[in-house]
């Protein structure tokens, strides 16, 4: 079988984060892959890596880095993997995934060749498929098994889920993120304290901008669902709770960030902000909001309405606090920054000479380009008129000559 190309890639693929921390698997099924490539003369061109993937989709960067690749080639390639569930450990994605990568003219081998290309081999084949069973078969028994030790220990008390933003995990217990508890304590006691009444006012707030990924050393991306999760979120009380598995609420053996009366003071805002926080802000009243930011600290503005004595009044203002931003003041009339936005529009319009001028030049080209495009067709209906006279000509010879 080895016969039929000389070339070919190797994938590789571990399902956990401990394996990949660990340096257990890739390394070790590669370097078996390449023994194999050497014995058989395969050539190894390139090697795909997808370090802590589940085998029970087939959503891996790496896979289709590799699918993409085949497609791009114009010979067959082997496609060495270590173990047959290497490619998946779905029994239904396994058979599809195999005809996608001969399609895309790849040739699936694992180095214990269970992988059968000889359908006269009926025996093979159910080898085959077997292992494709097992492999099935064991992915699933090992999912409750996770599942069964995870309910557990939460019942217990610990956190088995990733971290929230302010905590981070330490020998499988969760505990504080000093750099991030402290903006994540002042953004929810600030919250408490009613500074903020919109998510949007969190995300663009001092201390969220502090806030940085520990794994990633970046700052987070903060949406609507991550400030709602945030501030709902238990952990931040000591207490552990999972009703999607039954789990009830309990103490953890975590550290809290917040005390209870905090949380309850949250909750409470929460029940009073209500649904229809947004809906007495329509388009109209704030047009610029999400595009204006502060000439000192460059933030971005937000915007709300402040009760006056007879009518709410609608205000741009910068949410920073002084230590950050000491410009004042802080709300502006949206009529006041409407104003010298129409102003600033009218000193940027295009002056009519100017519009009139791009006529004429737009004019000239189109001109130029209509009679470049008139000389062409002028020139294929010459052409045109040229080869049926010539084909006339042809066909008298070919009549003249047969008589």
């Amino acid at each position: 079988m080895f016969n039929l190309a000389d070339e070919g890639v190797i994938y590789a693929r571990v399902s956990t984060p401990g394996q990949v921390r660990d340096g257990n698997g890739i390394s070790s099924q590669i370097s078996a892959c390449q023994n194999f490539a050497k014995q058989n003369g395969i050539k190894v061109i390139k090697i795909f890596k997808d370090p802590g993937k589940s085998g029970g989709s087939l959503n891996r960067p790496s896979l289709k880095e590799l699918i993409s690749f085949l497609k791009k080639r114009d010979r067959l390639t082997y496609v060495i993997v270590y173990q047959l569930e290497r490619l998946t450990r779905d029994k239904k994605d396994y058979y599809p995934l195999k005809e996608l990568l001969a399609i895309n003219k790849g040739m699936a081998v694992d180095i214990k060749g269970i992988i059968n290309h000889n359908e006269d081999d009926p025996f093979a084949g159910f080898l085959e498929h077997s292992m494709v069973g097992h492999a099935d078969l064991w992915r699933r028994v090992n999912r409750i098994n996770v599942i069964e030790n995870q309910t557990e220990r939460l019942k217990e008390g610990h956190w088995v889920f990733p971290a929230p933003i302010g905590y981070i995990f330490r020998n499988s217990s969760l505990e504080i993120d000093q750099a991030n508890a402290k903006l994540v304590k002042n953004i929810l006691e600030d919250f408490a304290a009613g500074k903020y009444s919109t998510y949007q006012e969190i995300i663009y707030s001092d201390d969220a901008k502090l806030l940085i990924n520990p794994r990633t050393s970046k700052p987070y991306r903060l949406k609507d669902d991550t400030i709602k999760r945030l501030l709902t979120n238990k952990l931040y009380i000591g207490k552990v709770e999972y009703k999607p598995w039954g789990i009830e609420e309990t103490d953890g053996f975590h550290k809290p960030i917040i005390d209870e009366r905090i949380f309850n003071k949250i909750r409470s805002r929460l029940k009073k902000k209500g649904k229809k926080k947004h809906s007495n802000i329509s388009p109209e009243e704030f047009p610029l909001k999400g595009d204006l930011i502060c000439g000192s600290c460059k933030s971005r503005l937000v915007y709300s309405k402040s009760k006056g004595r007879s009518k709410k009044y609608p205000y741009y203002r910068c949410n920073s606090n002084n230590e950050k931003c000491s410009s004042g003041p802080k709300n502006i009339r949206t009529e006041v920054i409407h104003k010298q936005f129409v102003k600033l529009l009218k000193q940027t319009a295009i002056k009519p000479q100017i519009l009139k001028l791009a006529d004429r030049v737009l004019e000239d080209v189109y001109r130029d380009r209509l009679d470049q495009l008139t000389g062409m067709q002028h020139s294929r209906d010459q052409r045109i008129k040229e080869l049926i006279k010539r084909r006339e000509q042809l066909i008298k010879k070919v009549i003249f000559t047969e008589n």
